[in-house]
């Protein structure tokens, strides 16, 4: 059950063209600040059918034109896009005909689909969270089983940089290092400086993880022994190091994903994330107002959608089995 969500989650994030009647950025300013249109069943002389109404505004109110039923086609043509980014097509999972328009969470100030955008908002904000855990988690397991492995001055100088870096609240120290960046990078940039300030601020505690670890490893008796014999330290790496510290990396990934995604959200939404034309749950967020979201509530729809990928990942994660400690002979490590 719980593949099956993350595969329908995953496949929601990557169609968010197809699932969306139109793109985030096509702007419709005769429709800014527009209610949702939700499809509607009807019958007619032909059996039942799903119509939109269109809409018209009467002075500073919204007004759905029941005498102008449009049809809903489904997985029909509408405006092109890039599926994945590598296919032209388009082919949408449902579009109502003209001059209605199918719009599951309004329309935002400037007559952009407040839906399809949530949804690509929420796809940066994960792809950067993962790819940033990725390199967080990878580069820390290596700095920590290196430091821990060989001692001396590599172990005692990364606890005292991990210690002093840890001593810093995380918000603090993530605007720190945003910083110390450029405030105003050239375009396509931006993503590249998020991911290195989330990276930077990822890897301490999976470094002070590792480090412990190979630090016990390395006084184990087995270790010891295979070394006495002639082990050299790649052998001892390749069967004792790694093997000892992948149930450790995936034990980090755990709270350090929701904790990633929070921080891109924390970064955008103080305008030190991505900045528009692209989007993320922080820039949306950023967005919201309290005084209009109390009479349209659809504006709360980027809050909604972080607060469901924080539970989702829990959910998921809360399920996965813990890998069986690394054993060597019978010995358990």
């Amino acid at each position: 059950m719980r593949i099956l969500c993350a595969v329908a989650f995953c496949a929601l994030l990557l169609g968010a063209e197809f699932v969306a009647p139109v793109g985030g950025t096509v702007q419709d300013r005769v429709l800014s600040g527009a209610p949702p249109s939700l499809p509607r069943l009807r019958w007619s002389s032909g059996g039942p059918e799903w119509v939109v109404y269109p809409l018209e505004r009467l002075g500073g109110r919204w007004r759905f034109q029941s005498d102008r039923p449009c049809r809903v086609s489904f997985l029909a043509g509408g405006e092109s896009y890039r599926l994945l980014g590598l296919f032209e097509t388009d082919l949408h999972l449902a579009i109502a005909a003209t001059p209605a328009r199918l719009s599951w969470l309004g329309m935002d100030e400037l007559g952009r689909d407040r839906f399809a955008r949530v949804i690509e908002g929420t796809r940066s904000s994960v792809i950067l969270s993962i790819v940033a855990l990725s390199v967080a988690v990878l580069s820390g397991l290596l700095l920590g089983a290196f430091a821990g492995w060989k001692g001396g001055f590599a172990d005692r100088g990364l606890t005292m940089v991990a210690d002093m870096l840890l001593a810093l609240p995380g918000l603090f120290l993530l605007l720190a290092l945003r910083a110390a960046l450029p405030l105003l990078p050239a375009p396509g940039i931006e993503p590249l400086l998020v991911l290195a300030v989330l990276c930077c601020g990822a890897w301490i505690p999976v470094a002070r993880a590792a480090q412990a670890q190979a630090r016990m490893l390395r006084e184990e008796g087995f270790v010891v022994a295979a070394r006495s014999c002639g082990a050299g330290s790649f052998w001892l790496l390749r069967r004792h190091l790694l093997p000892g510290l992948w149930p450790l990396a995936r034990a980090q990934m755990v709270p350090l994903l929701p904790a990633l995604i929070i921080a891109e959200a924390s970064l955008a939404y103080l305008g030190l994330g991505l900045r528009e034309p692209a989007i993320s749950l922080g820039t949306l967020i950023a967005r919201v107002s309290v005084a209009h979201a109390l009479q349209q509530p659809w504006e709360l729809a980027p809050i909604l959608a972080l607060m469901f990928v924080l539970l989702l990942g829990s959910w998921l994660v809360s399920g996965a089995r813990m890998p069986r400690p690394a054993s060597w002979s019978g010995e358990t490590i």
